[in-house]
């Protein structure tokens, strides 16, 4: 496309669709996704169809797995142990 609605760029657009992509199996998504190939949601102009599914992406509260880091966690068993004691 060579442009987007007002307060929509093309980032946000990738993102959306990635996080359809990476959740696919869920039936949220795939619920979503039949409204808009198969109902009223197929019929809107091209802006519109962009601001209304990047809208109900956003809706589902579906995580963006690309940005999130890999973190751990480390204990000492002593200090665990120490602390029960103490209670």
């Amino acid at each position: 496309m060579d442009s987007f609605p007002s307060g929509i760029n093309r980032q946000t657009v990738k993102d959306t669709l990635k996080k359809l992509n990476s959740g696919k199996g869920q039936k949220k998504v795939q619920k979503l996704l039949r409204e808009y190939t198969d109902s009223n949601q197929s019929q809107l102009n091209d802006d519109e169809f962009i601001e209304q599914i990047v809208k109900d992406t956003e809706i589902l509260n579906l995580l963006n797995l690309d940005r999130i880091k890999p973190t751990s966690l480390k204990a000492s068993l002593s200090a665990l142990l120490l602390r029960t004691q103490v209670k």
